[in-house]
């Protein structure tokens, strides 16, 4: 029980992570964005960096599509610009995972540290640089914490039970779509999935369909987006 609570906790400074980063980022851009994407756009190699950027800062390509979207609507880029700035989304989506994979978590602790002390004792920009390395670390702390309590969980029947039934394509389907549709970013379960199969908690059979989903599941913010634009 005591290793849910933990695996629960580093869930959770996951996700404040990814949402106070984005909320940074978002609050310093905000006024700027639009010109700076109608800029990044002139070229499709320059519109693929921009989506590749976005999706790294906001930590999520469904906050790239939705403002992409808006900007075509509003007649600011063409529908063809728009496609780089989409596809360098969700490549910069998977970084957030490959970083997992290399195990960039271990190093999270420096990250949140010079971070925190940079936010605690600057001013000015670095004060706000600070704030973004911090909540940047925090994402990967979180994950850290996930991975060092995931091992004793093998030996929990529920939790095995409960991920075992994730071999059903539907369920594996179902799951990635109904968590990436709530958490509005694919990187949240494809990240956490990639720490469980460290562990072996997780295999390939168990992962393709939530993945699957969660590819899928990133498409509702943009289907909203363009519904209301």
């Amino acid at each position: 029980m005591k290793e849910v609570l933990i695996a629960a906790s580093g869930i959770i400074l996951f996700l404040v992570g990814m949402i106070r980063l984005s909320s940074v980022v978002r609050r310093l851009m905000n006024a700027r964005i639009k010109e700076l994407v109608k800029y990044a756009v002139d070229k499709p190699f320059y519109g693929l960096l921009t989506g590749v950027a976005s999706a790294i800062v906001f930590q999520s390509s469904s906050a790239s599509t939705a403002l992409t979207i808006g900007l075509v609507s509003a007649g600011l880029i063409s529908f063809y610009s728009s496609l780089a700035i989409i596809l360098g989304a969700d490549i910069g989506t998977t970084l957030t995972v490959q970083f997992v994979i290399w195990r960039f978590t271990e190093f999270s602790p420096l990250f949140v540290s010079i971070g925190g002390l940079l936010w605690l004792t600057r001013r000015g920009r670095w004060k706000t640089a600070g704030e973004m390395i911090f909540y940047f670390g925090l994402i990967f702390f979180g994950l850290e914490i996930i991975s060092q309590t995931a091992a004793p969980l093998k030996q929990s029947p529920v939790f095995v039970h409960y991920f075992t039934q994730a071999k059903n394509p539907l369920f594996g389907l179902g799951l990635g779509i109904v968590v990436t549709a709530i958490v509005h970013a694919s990187a949240i379960p494809i990240s956490i999935l990639a720490v469980l199969a460290q562990q072996d908690l997780v295999g390939l059979e168990n992962a393709i369909p939530v993945v699957l989903g969660a590819n899928i599941g990133t498409t509702v913010t943009a289907l909203l987006a363009g519904t209301v634009a």
